[in-house]
């Protein structure tokens, strides 16, 4: 893709993005999670690192939970761009921004394709079927950074057919349990200084 950046983003050099939504609601990372995340000394420490919350006209509640969860924001860190972006403008600023963090959703796959690194917070329902990705052993010239965190369990595959059953947020246990600090890990592993 050779789009030129955003126009939103012309004057911003340093930002992630933060992808809420998913295709289900129980396969979505919790909203609190991500504020915690977001609020983390990687982000606090990291002044100019900017966080573009990104998502379809559907996610807009997402985007005001992150917001009325997130509190004053007197540096400005948080740009959100929920329901504002065409899918052009998408590319766009995933191409250009640091990595991308969300539930395995389009945001993903798009960061894939345009070689940024990515964090995937992955339910275990159809786990291997997309991701994690399979490289080709001819291509093992490609690298493909995207860093799968998930809680193993012995039912991946389970077809979203959960012999759990839904936890009180109504989420699978697999994304439920996702552990915060292997997220912060991930992001500490790219290396943003």
């Amino acid at each position: 893709i050779n789009s030129k950046k955003h126009f939103i983003l012309e004057k911003i050099e340093n930002y992630c993005i933060f992808g809420l939504g998913a295709s289900r609601n129980e396969k979505r990372f919790d909203i609190k999670k991500f504020v915690e995340i977001a609020k983390n000394e990687i982000f606090l420490n990291n002044k100019n690192l900017k966080i573009i919350l990104l998502g379809s006209n559907s996610e807009i509640e997402l985007g005001k939970l992150f917001l009325n969860f997130y509190g004053d924001d007197d540096n400005k860190k948080i740009i959100n761009l929920i329901g504002k972006t065409s899918i052009l403008d998408i590319f766009s600023i995933i191409k250009y921004s640091k990595f991308v963090l969300g539930n395995d959703s389009a945001y993903i796959h798009i960061a894939t394709a345009l070689n940024i690194p990515s964090i995937c917070l992955l339910s275990g329902h159809n786990y291997g079927s997309f991701l994690p990705y399979q490289i080709d052993e001819n291509e093992n010239s490609r690298t493909i950074p995207t860093c799968i965190t998930s809680t193993k369990m012995d039912c991946f595959g389970c077809g979203v057919i959960c012999k759990f059953g839904l936890t009180k947020n109504k989420k699978y246990v697999c994304v439920e349990n996702i552990d915060i600090k292997k997220i912060i890990d991930g992001i500490k592993n790219l290396n943003l200084e």
